[in-house]
C-alpha cells in the first residue's frame, strides 16, 4: 500500500481522530516542500490557511463524529511560506471493528486553476470597468449588427436606454441609416487573425431623430467564446459646427482684405520705380521723391525687398498676380500692409497696397478670442465627455493650456471646502522652467483675503497689469506675490448663487503680461466650467461607488432581495404584484430563476397564492410603511424571515432570509437543550460553564458532598486555595491555547468544611471578543486518591520488605559458605584431636581452633536467623512464660533510670516457636530501647495480647511477606525514648546498621530474621524525640511440629562398615566428611554434585550402605538427587546435609524419605548419631504437613 501512496501524484496524509499526523505521502515534498520528519507528529490545522483552518477542522469532526466524507477547497502553506491551493477529500479511518481510528486526508493541487481563474476574473473585471466607463460610446454587436452590450456613453448619445438596445439590430434601430449597409458588410467581415479594424467618420440618428456625425472605430473580439464587434463612436458633431464657422468666418476676412488698396506703386521690369500714388494713412510716408526714379533694392528693406523680389519674378514669369503681406515697426507700433502685384501691359508692373493694422489687429482680436472660446469650449467639452477618473488630470491640463494661451508662468484653481469659509487649493499648474511657489499654502480663508470677495461681486475678472497697483486693502497679497517676483496677476472668481465658492488665478513672473481686458473676456466663464467638471467628478465618483456598492451588494448578499411593482383593481385595492428584478440569492433560496419570473404576475406564477401576501405587500407598497415578519411559504415550501419597504409609490421590494434551517435548527437545538439538561442535571459529576476570569455562568447540581454549594454568579477561585487557583488559571489558559481538553487535580472544601480531592477537566466550547467559555466536568476523587497514597504505602512497604529479603538471602548465601568453610575446620580439628595425646603439647592449640569454630556458628546461626532459615527448636510455648521466667534478667539488663512495666494478656494461646530464639529476640527489642533512652529517665514497657489478623492490618504497616488471615500472639515493646526519623526507620533491619557508637552484630536483622522463620511478622512505630514501638505477631500453634529425630547420642567407640557414597559440591566439606566416615571404618566415594552422585550410585549401589547429600549443588541440587537414587533404590539411607535450619528440611523434604540431617556446620558425634540413626533403623518418612 505505501509503494502505491508512494507513487501517486495527489497528497494523501493519515492523521489521528483529532488531526495529529501520523503518515504523509511523497507528494506533499512535490507540491507544498515538507519532508516527512516536517509533518508527521504536528496537527494538519497548523499548515491549513488560517481563514480556511474553521473548514479543516469541522471536515475532521464530521468524519471522526458522523463518518462523513467532505471535500473541497482549501489553502495550505508551503515550506517557503506561501499558500497553496488544494482540493480537499476528507474521509475516516476505521478498524476492522468499524470505529473510527484516525483520518485520511486527500489533496488535488488547483493552484494553477486557482491562479488562472483569479488573472481570468481581473482581466473580464478590468474590461467591464473599461467598457462601462469610456467616456466614448461603446458597444458589442454580433456580426449581424445585433446589440449584445453598451456602456452608459451609448445610452447618454443615442438617447436609447440599455434595455431597449440589448438583441436588436442596428438597422431595426434606426441607428444607422440604409445607405451604410455596404459599411456595415465590410465591418461585419472584418478578421480577427489579421488584426483588422475601421474607422470612418459616418452620420447616424439620435433616439429623437437628429442626426450625429462621429467618429465610428470598429475592431473584431472574442468574448467568454463568441466572435463580436467592438464598436466606439465619439461624438464629433460640435467640433465639425466650429470647424465650419471657422471657414467660414476666415473667408469674409479674406474678402474684405482683397478691397482696393490706399497705395499704388508702378515699376518696371527692372524694379525701378516709376510711379507712387497715395492715399489713406500712409500717404504722409509716401513720396515721389523718395521712391520714383530708384531701385526697390536700394529703398525697401532688405527682408521686404527679397518678399517683393520674389513676387516681382513669379509675376513676370507667370503673368498670374501675387499678393504681397507686409509688416514693419512705426512710431513704436506695429504696421501692416496688404498688396497685389499685378503685370500690366508693356514692361509694368503694378503694386497696390493699403494699411490694414487696424484690420490685423482686429482679426488677431477676433482670432484670439476665437481660440479663447474653442479652448474653453473644448475644456468644458472634454470634462463633460471624460469619465470622473480622468477629470483630475484634464482640470490640471486645461490649466496648462489656459496658462500656456496667456504666456503666464503659474495657474491655480481654487475651491470652497467643507466649512464655508475654508477655501483649497486643488489643482496647480507651473511653468517647467520657472521655479513653483513657496509661499502658497494649501488652505486658506476668506478673512485672509476680504478685498478678493468685495470686489469680485461687480466684476467677472480681477487683472492687475503690475502687481503694485493691487488695492490698499490687500496688502497682504500683493505683499505675497511680490516676495515670489510676481509681476502681473489675474483672478476669475467663481461665484454660485451669489456666493463666492472659488477662483481661478494666473501669475506672470518673467514680464508682465501683454494682455488686454478683451482677451481675457472669454475666460470669465473658465471657473465655472472647471468647477462644474470637478463637481461632476465628485458627484460622479460618489454615484459610482454606489452604483458598484449597490451591484455588489444586489448580487453578493446572502439574502434573496426582489424588487415589485403593485397592481390594483379598478378600486384601487391591491389584487396581484409584478416581479421586476431578482438577485441571485432569491434564486438559489426559492429555487426560481429570474429567466422565469422576471417580468410576470405573482398570481401568474402561483394561482393559489395566500391572498395575505398580496395584503401586507400592497400596504408596503402605498403606504411606504415597511414590516418585517417570519411566515412559511408553501409556494416553494420554505420558512422566511422577511423585510418590506418602498422604494418609490407603488413598487414594493422585499428581502428573504431562508431561516428554513435555522427553525430546524431551533427545534433540534430546544429538544437537544432539553436532553442537555436532562443528562446534566443527572450527571454524577458536577458540570460548570465558566468564562476564563472563572465566572460561573451554570452549574449542575449532582447528588454529592457539594450538592449545596452555590456556584452560579461565584467565582470558582473563591472556594480554592490560592495555589490551586493559580493551578486551575493556567489550565483555562492552556486549554483556551491549544483548544484541547486540559486536565487538572484540586482539593476544595465541601459546605460541611471537609477537604475532597477533585479532578477537573476544562474544554473550550465557545471563543469570541469577549474571551472563551469553558464547559469543567468536576470529579471527586478523594477515595482513589487515598486509595493512590495507601498503594504509594504499600508500595513502599513491598519495597522495603523485598529489600530486606534481599539481604536475608544475601546473609543466607554467606551462611551457607561460611558453614561448609567451617565443616573443615571444625572436622579436621576434631579428627587432630582424636590422633593427638592427651599430653600432647599442639593439642590446646586445636582445642582453641575447634572453640573458634564454634562461635563462628555461632555467626553463621545469627546470619540464617536474619535469612530467616536458622535452626530452629520448635515447640509450643507461652510467651508469658518466656518474659516471667526472663524478668529479672531484663531488669538488670536495661538502664538504671528505666522502669520496666509489663502488660501481659491472661490467658494467651501457645506459639510453635524456638524458646532461645524468642528470647533472643525479646531481649534484643528491651535492650534497644533501654539504649534509645541514654542517660534519661523514660519507661519501657512490654505487652502481650490476642489480634485477629487480615489484609487490612498488613496494610496499616506491617513488615515481611503477607501473612494468611486469622488469630494472632503478638508481644509489643515500647519506649519513651528518642525515637527515629524516617532515614534511620528505612535501615534499621539492614544487617550490622546501627545508630550507636559500637554494634553488637547483626541486631534487628536477625530479628527480623527469625520473625520470618516462625511465618510471623513485625511492625515498628517511631517519630523522632517521641519513642518507639515493636509489635510482632505470631501464629497459634495448632498442632506440635514433629522434629527430625536428634542425632546426639554418645558415640563411644562407635564404628561401621560398608561404602558411603559422599555427595557435595564443596571440596573441603567432601574430603573432610570422607575422613570422618573413613575414621569410622567406612570406605568413601566421593562425588563433586548431585549429577556425579547419581552415577556414582546407580554404578555401586549394590554395595552402598548409605549416602551423605549436600542439598545445594550445581548441576543437579540435593532434592533431584535424592529422587533419582530413590528411583534406583528406595532402601538405601540417605542423610541430607545443609547450612539451614531442620525445619526448613522438613518442610521442603516431608513425605521424600529421607534418613536423617545433618546441619552444618557438624561435629564428629554429630555425624555419628545420624550413621547410627540411619544405618540401626528404618528410614523416617515424615508426614506430609
Amino acid at each position: 500500500m505505501r509503494a502505491i501512496l508512494g507513487a501517486v501524484s495527489n497528497l494523501v496524509s493519515a492523521t489521528s481522530a483529532d488531526g495529529l499526523i501520523r503518515y504523509v505521502n511523497p507528494a506533499h515534498k512535490h507540491v507544498l516542500g515538507y519532508d516527512d520528519a516536517d509533518l508527521v507528529g504536528k496537527s494538519v490545522l497548523e499548515f491549513a490557511h488560517p481563514d480556511d483552518a474553521h473548514l479543516i477542522r469541522d471536515a475532521i469532526l464530521a468524519a471522526a463524529s458522523a463518518n462523513k466524507q467532505t471535500s473541497g477547497e482549501a489553502r495550505f502553506r508551503h515550506a517557503k511560506g506561501h499558500y497553496v491551493w488544494l482540493w480537499t477529500s476528507v474521509s475516516a479511518l476505521k478498524d476492522p471493528e468499524g470505529r473510527v481510528s484516525g483520518i485520511v486526508f486527500e489533496h488535488h493541487d488547483i493552484d494553477k486553476r486557482k491562479v488562472a481563474e483569479d488573472v481570468l476574473r481581473e482581466s473580464e473585471e478590468r474590461f467591464r470597468i473599461v467598457f462601462e466607463y469610456a467616456p466614448d460610446a461603446t458597444t458589442l454587436n454580433t456580426r449581424n449588427g445585433v446589440y449584445v452590450d453598451c456602456n452608459r456613453a451609448t445610452e447618454a448619445l443615442l438617447g436609447y436606454s440599455r434595455e431597449e438596445m440589448i438583441g436588436r439590430n442596428v438597422l431595426e434601430l434606426g441607428v444607422f441609416e440604409q445607405d451604410t449597409l455596404a459599411m456595415l458588410d465590410e465591418v461585419a467581415h472584418l478578421d480577427l487573425e489579421k488584426g483588422e479594424s475601421f474607422m470612418r467618420e459616418v452620420t447616424i440618428r439620435h433616439k429623437s431623430g437628429k442626426p450625429l456625425t462621429i467618429e465610428f472605430h470598429a475592431h473584431p473580439i472574442r468574448l467568454r467564446g463568441q466572435d463580436l464587434i467592438l464598436g466606439i463612436g465619439r461624438d464629433v458633431t460640435q467640433r465639425r459646427a466650429m470647424e465650419e464657422a471657422l471657414r467660414q468666418s476666415e473667408s469674409r476676412n479674406r474678402a474684405m482684405l482683397s478691397a482696393v488698396p490706399d497705395l499704388i506703386f508702378v515699376l518696371d521690369t527692372s524694379g525701378y520705380f516709376v510711379d507712387v500714388h497715395a492715399n489713406g494713412p500712409l500717404s504722409a510716408l509716401i513720396s515721389a521723391e523718395r521712391f520714383v526714379g530708384k531701385q526697390a533694392k536700394n529703398v525697401l528693406s532688405k527682408n521686404l525687398y527679397a518678399l517683393f523680389e520674389s513676387r516681382l519674378r513669379r509675376v513676370l514669369q507667370t503673368g498670374e498676380a501675387e499678393t504681397l503681406d507686409y509688416d514693419f515697426e512705426l512710431d513704436g507700433r506695429r504696421r501692416y500692409c496688404h498688396g497685389i502685384v499685378v503685370k500690366c501691359e508693356g514692361d509694368r508692373v503694378f503694386v497696390l497696397a493699403r494699411d490694414v493694422t487696424a484690420i490685423k489687429e482686429a482679426e488677431d482680436a477676433l482670432q484670439t478670442r476665437i481660440e479663447a472660446e474653442v479652448l474653453v469650449s473644448g475644456v468644458a467639452r472634454t470634462l463633460l465627455s471624460l469619465s470622473h477618473k480622468r477629470i483630475d488630470a484634464s482640470i490640471t491640463d486645461a490649466l496648462r493650456r489656459t496658462a500656456t494661451f496667456l504666456n503666464a508662468d503659474h495657474a491655480l484653481l481654487v475651491h470652497a471646502g467643507e466649512g464655508k469659509n475654508v477655501f483649497l487649493r486643488s489643482h496647480a499648474w507651473n511653468d517647467p522652467a520657472e521655479r513653483e511657489l513657496s509661499s502658497v499654502s494649501t488652505t486658506f480663508t476668506m478673512a485672509d483675503y476680504p478685498w478678493l470677495s468685495e470686489q469680485s461681486r461687480t466684476a467677472n475678472w480681477l487683472f492687475f497689469r503690475d502687481v503694485a497697483d493691487l488695492p490698499p486693502t490687500a496688502a497682504r497679497e500683493r505683499t505675497e506675490l511680490m516676495a515670489e517676483n510676481v509681476k502681473s496677476v489675474l483672478w476669475i472668481p467663481i461665484r454660485t448663487e451669489g456666493r463666492l465658492t472659488g477662483c481661478v488665478r494666473f501669475i506672470w513672473r518673467r514680464e508682465p503680461a501683454r494682455i488686454d481686458e478683451s482677451q481675457v473676456a472669454p475666460f470669465a466663464v473658465l471657473g465655472d466650467v472647471l468647477m462644474t467638471g470637478l463637481q461632476r467628478s465628485q458627484v460622479e465618483t460618489l454615484l459610482t461607488d454606489s452604483e458598484k456598492r449597490y451591484r455588489h451588494l444586489f448580487n453578493d448578499m446572502l439574502d434573496g432581495f426582489a424588487l415589485h411593482d403593485i397592481i390594483c383593481d379598478e378600486r384601487g385595492r391591491p389584487c396581484d404584484y409584478r416581479i421586476l428584478e431578482v438577485n441571485p440569492a432569491y434564486e438559489r433560496i426559492t429555487g426560481l430563476r429570474a429567466a422565469e419570473v422576471e417580468g410576470k404576475r405573482v398570481r401568474e406564477l402561483f394561482p393559489g397564492i395566500d391572498p395575505e401576501w398580496i395584503e401586507i405587500f400592497g400596504k408596503v407598497a402605498l403606504t411606504g410603511e415597511a414590516c418585517h415578519f417570519e411566515r412559511y411559504s408553501k409556494e416553494v415550501n420554505r420558512h422566511f424571515q422577511t423585510t418590506a419597504y418602498s422604494p418609490s409609490q407603488g413598487q414594493f421590494a422585499v428581502i428573504l432570509n431562508d431561516i428554513s434551517e435555522r427553525r430546524r435548527a431551533e427545534e433540534a437545538l430546544s429538544e437537544s437543550e432539553a436532553k442537555w439538561r436532562t443528562l446534566v442535571h443527572n450527571f454524577p459529576d458536577r458540570v460548570i460553564l465558566c468564562n476564563s476570569d472563572g465566572l460561573v455562568q451554570f452549574a449542575n447540581q449532582p447528588n454529592s458532598e457539594f450538592r449545596d454549594m452555590a456556584l452560579v454568579g461565584h467565582n470558582v477561585f473563591e472556594f480554592l486555595d490560592e495555589d490551586d487557583a493559580r493551578v486551575v488559571r493556567a489550565a483555562l489558559a492552556r486549554a483556551a491555547a491549544t483548544d484541547q481538553s486540559v486536565d487538572v487535580e484540586v482539593s476544595a472544601p465541601t459546605p460541611s468544611g471537609e477537604r475532597r480531592w477533585l479532578l477537573g477537566r476544562a474544554s473550550v466550547f465557545r471563543s469570541d471578543q469577549e474571551g472563551a467559555q469553558f464547559v469543567v466536568t468536576v470529579r471527586d476523587i478523594t477515595e482513589r486518591k487515598e486509595a493512590e497514597i495507601e498503594r504509594r504505602k504499600l508500595e513502599a512497604q513491598i519495597q522495603h520488605s523485598q529489600k530486606l529479603e534481599s539481604l536475608g538471602v544475601l546473609a543466607g548465601g554467606i551462611a551457607h559458605d561460611f558453614n561448609n568453610l567451617l565443616v573443615g575446620i571444625m572436622g579436621n580439628a576434631e579428627m587432630a584431636l582424636s590422633d593427638l595425646p592427651l599430653n600432647a603439647s599442639a593439642r590446646i592449640y586445636v582445642e582453641d581452633v575447634v572453640k573458634a569454630a564454634q562461635r563462628a556458628s555461632d555467626l553463621s546461626r545469627q546470619m540464617l536467623a536474619y535469612s530467616g532459615k536458622g535452626r530452629f527448636v520448635v515447640e509450643p510455648v507461652c510467651l508469658n512464660d518466656i518474659i516471667h521466667e526472663m524478668s529479672h534478667l531484663l531488669e538488670v539488663s536495661i538502664s538504671k533510670k528505666a522502669v520496666l512495666r509489663f502488660n501481659l494478656t491472661n490467658p494467651l494461646p501457645m506459639v510453635c516457636a524456638d524458646t532461645t530464639q524468642i528470647r533472643q529476640v525479646i531481649m534484643n527489642l528491651i535492650t534497644n530501647a533501654s539504649d534509645a533512652l541514654g542517660d534519661q529517665s523514660g519507661a519501657i514497657a512490654v505487652s502481650t495480647g490476642v489480634i485477629e489478623y487480615d489484609a487490612q492490618v498488613f496494610l496499616s504497616g506491617f513488615l515481611c511477606d503477607p501473612v494468611a488471615a486469622g488469630t494472632y500472639v503478638y508481644v509489643e515493646v515500647t519506649d519513651t525514648g528518642c525515637g527515629m526519623d524516617e532515614e534511620t526507620k528505612a535501615r534499621i533491619f539492614e544487617p550490622f546498621f546501627t545508630t550507636k557508637f559500637t554494634g553488637r552484630g547483626l541486631g534487628l536483622a536477625a530479628v527480623l530474621g527469625i520473625v520470618r522463620g516462625h511465618k510471623g511478622s513485625l511492625k515498628v512505630y517511631s517519630e523522632a524525640g517521641k519513642g518507639s514501638t515493636f509489635a510482632i505477631l505470631f501464629p497459634i500453634c495448632e498442632e506440635p511440629s514433629v522434629a527430625t529425630p536428634s542425632a546426639t547420642e554418645p558415640a563411644s567407640a562407635w564404628s561401621g562398615a560398608g561404602t558411603i557414597l559422599v555427595v557435595d559440591d564443596e571440596e573441603v566439606v567432601r574430603l573432610v566428611t570422607g575422613r570422618m566416615v573413613s575414621k569410622l571404618g567406612f570406605e568413601v566415594i566421593h562425588a563433586e554434585d548431585g549429577l556425579d552422585g547419581v552415577e556414582r550410585f546407580k554404578a555401586d549401589s549394590g554395595k552402598i550402605v548409605c549416602v551423605l547429600l549436600d542439598l545445594t549443588m550445581p548441576r543437579m541440587d540435593g532434592e533431584t538427587a535424592l529422587q533419582a537414587m530413590r528411583d534406583i533404590r528406595a532402601d538405601t539411607p540417605i542423610i541430607l546435609i545443609s547450612g539451614f535450619n531442620e525445619q526448613e528440611v522438613e518442610s521442603r523434604f516431608a513425605g521424600k524419605g529421607f534418613s536423617a540431617f545433618l546441619q552444618k556446620p557438624f561435629a564428629m558425634k554429630d555425624l555419628i548419631g545420624a550413621l547410627r540413626s540411619s544405618l540401626g533403623k528404618p528410614d523416617i518418612t515424615l508426614p506430609s504437613p
